[in-house]
């Protein structure tokens, strides 16, 4: 399984896009580990990608429900996936240079919307 920080790295491998993940800020169940959390199966946490300014409607509609959320990174060009805890960072995958799945956009494949039939 590929983990919490593994299902980061796919989610952003397609456009290398780079993010420093806060695990201080992670929401970790009350008896869980930080290290079992990183680790489990990820379909018991969510990774959503909000656009600039609706982190608040986000994070409202998770609370509503009585779910745990936070903010915990924000994209970035430089195709690294960093993790910083304790003041600490350090680099988990450096997409530029290697994959998780293989599977990139190529600007070869991609056509413009405007290409696009509708």
């Amino acid at each position: 399984m590929a983990g919490l920080v593994g299902s980061l790295a796919m989610l952003l491998e397609c456009n290398r896009l780079g993010v420093t993940l806060d695990l201080d800020a992670l929401p970790v169940p009350a008896g869980v580990s930080l290290e079992q959390w990183l680790c489990c199966f990820p379909c018991f946490a969510f990774l959503l990608c909000v656009p600039a300014g609706q982190e608040g409607h986000c994070l409202k509609a998770f609370a509503d429900r009585g779910l745990a959320a936070a903010v915990t990174g924000t994209l970035d060009a430089t195709g690294l996936l960093r993790l910083r805890l304790a003041g600490q960072a350090a680099t988990a995958f450096d997409l530029g240079t290697e994959s998780v799945t293989n599977l990139t956009r190529s600007a070869a494949t991609v056509k413009p919307a405007s290409s696009v039939p509708g």
